[in-house]
This record gives structure tokens, sequence and C-alpha cells, in this order.
């Protein structure tokens, strides 16, 4: 099977986003693995900076992302922390196990150790390595249906 590649810059498409078209004159084993490659690539990996240098991590070792001032942060499961270029809105839809509490972090539900409803009104995500976020008033209603369909 040949393959062959070509670029197109198209100015009207907005942002990051890449358009990816697979042709071929049947549907064979070969593009169902090139499609799949290309589906896996972007739902597993964040491209993070860190001393002004970019690479990529893997979403399911990402414990959260958060914002302080003008920029976004992911923490990871070694207790490291990167500054991604990605947007919270454009990160929480990644993966089912993430979760937006607050208008500035999103978690990871595979590293929560606890949701703490101990307050009234209140919501604490106890995280695996005992940090403490807070759900915003806003987003408790989303939680609790997160938890509700997550239960068995």
């Amino acid at each position: 099977m040949g393959i062959k590649i070509s670029e197109q810059i198209n100015t009207n498409i907005k942002g990051n986003e890449i358009n990816i078209i697979i042709e071929s004159n049947s549907r064979n084993n070969e593009t169902k693995k090139i499609f799949d490659y290309i589906a896996n690539y972007k739902t597993n990996k964040v491209i993070v900076t860190e001393n002004y240098k970019s690479f990529y991590i893997d979403y399911k070792n990402i414990v959260l992302f958060y914002s302080n001032g003008k920029n976004n942060y992911c923490k990871t499961i070694d207790n490291k922390t990167y500054k991604i270029k990605s947007k919270l809105y454009e990160i929480e839809n990644i993966d089912d196990n993430f979760i937006r509490i607050s208008k500035k972090c999103v978690v990871n539900v595979d590293y929560v150790k606890c949701f703490d409803m101990g307050q009234t009104g209140k919501i604490i995500v106890r995280l695996y390595d005992n940090t403490e976020e807070t759900v915003s008033r806003r987003r408790i209603k989303d939680v609790l249906n997160f938890l509700e369909d997550k239960s068995l």
C-alpha cells in the first residue's frame, strides 16, 4: 500500500485545530490502523513546557490542570508541574475521567482520594497526595451528577 501525504494551509481554521482526511479506495486494516493512531494521538497527550522545552505527557499521568494568573499548568503523578498552552475549557472534555470543579481547576478522578461533602453546601476534593481543591458553587451540581453517573 502506497501512502501519499500532503499539507494544506487553510487560514479559515481557527486556533490549533487540524483537520485530517484519510482517503482510500476501500476500508481496510491499514487505513483503520492509521485512523486509530491519529485518533489516539490527540486524545492521549498534552504538550507541556519546561525550561523553554516542549514535550508530550500522557493524560493518564496528569492529576490536575489549573490556572494561576494568566497561565495554565498541569500537575503530574510524580509531583512535577508544567506550563501548558491549552485552555481549561478545551481540556475539561478530553477524557471521561476529567471533571471541571471550578473556574480554575480540572481534576483527574483517577487520582481523587475522596469527595468530602462534610460541610453543608461545600465539596472538598482530596487528591492522592493529600492536596485539596474546593468545588465552586457553580460546579457542585455537575460534580454530583458526575458522581451519580459513575456510581455502580
